[in-house]
């Protein structure tokens, strides 16, 4: 997913403090990827396929 954005260091300051997502890959000024670990934040959910 690309986010353009007028401001990168807040952007980049935004998903790393905010939302947990680390920086992987940066071109200085220009481009930053980020991510987010696996599963992160999600909960084990018991699955029922309705079968006996």
């Amino acid at each position: 997913m690309t986010i353009p954005t007028t401001d990168l260091a807040a952007s980049v300051d935004f998903w790393t403090r905010g939302m947990d997502f680390f920086e992987l890959f940066s071109v200085p000024g220009q481009l930053v990827h980020l991510r987010r670990w696996p599963h992160q934040g999600s909960q084990p959910e018991a699955y029922s396929d309705g079968s006996k």
